[in-house]
């Protein structure tokens, strides 16, 4: 999955099909390319190989934006929600 991609530290290169693109920022965290284009894909691969640098500041994006996702910021912000509907 992208959330198990980014916690390995691993950009994504992708189609923004289903909830892709909510998840993955285009040069940011990842690639986005369009759906049904097999030489886009490789293409985007080829560039983050090519490119062990701009493949790295991706990964170091792409890992900080899966910590949202943890338990402990899930459990924040379920105990804020349950808060304020008690409230």
């Amino acid at each position: 999955s992208v959330l198990e991609a980014f916690a390995a530290g691993l950009p994504v290169v992708s189609t923004a099909t289903g909830g892709i693109a909510a998840l993955v920022r285009d040069g940011d965290t990842g690639l986005i390319v369009p759906a049904g284009d097999p030489s886009a894909m490789a293409k985007a691969v080829t560039a983050l190989l090519d490119d062990s640098d701009r493949a790295r500041r991706m990964a170091r994006r792409a890992r900080r934006e899966v910590e949202a996702y943890g338990w402990s910021r899930v459990r924040e912000r379920w105990s804020a929600a349950y808060a304020g509907v008690a409230a």
